[in-house]
């Protein structure tokens, strides 16, 4: 009986189910690793979305230091001219997040505006993980033509 063991050529039951409990695991952490690429990809996404948003924004109250006198740049910054919720933005032609909003900030100098742009949105981050995403960013505007 022992010269029929020597000869076999094939795997015991147990060899088989460790095979396959290593596969299951293997396969189980590359599972997991495709579901938090796809949700860092979306956060991403999100995040260069919200960044044009800004640039967006940005721009617009370049055009108006250059188009208009510099100080009423002040006023349409006081008055929440470029503070823009989802709808807003929305009829920008522009494509909102979830959520989104976008703060302008400033101070003043004599010849110049230390402008701040926040865009905040809800974003999840997993099944369960609702959160907040942020971009910020600054800018200095100077006087072009100072009295």
């Amino acid at each position: 009986m022992q010269e029929m063991r020597k000869n076999r050529k094939s795997f015991t039951l147990v060899e088989l189910m460790a095979t396959v409990a290593i596969v299951i695991v293997a396969l189980s952490i590359l599972l997991i690793s495709l579901v938090q690429i796809g949700v860092l990809n979306k956060i991403i996404n999100n995040r260069t979305i919200a960044v044009t948003h800004v640039q967006y924004v940005l721009e617009d109250i370049k055009n108006a230091a250059a188009g208009e006198a510099f100080s009423n740049i002040t006023t349409g910054l006081n008055d929440g001219r470029w503070d823009l919720s989802a709808a807003a933005i929305a009829n920008r032609g522009l494509i909102p997040l979830n959520n989104e909003t976008i703060i302008v900030a400033s101070e003043s100098g004599t010849n110049y505006k230390n402008i701040t742009i926040e865009s905040s949105w809800d974003e999840r981050r997993g099944s369960s993980d609702p959160g907040r995403g942020n971009i910020t960013l600054t800018t200095i505007i100077t006087n072009p033509a100072p009295s």
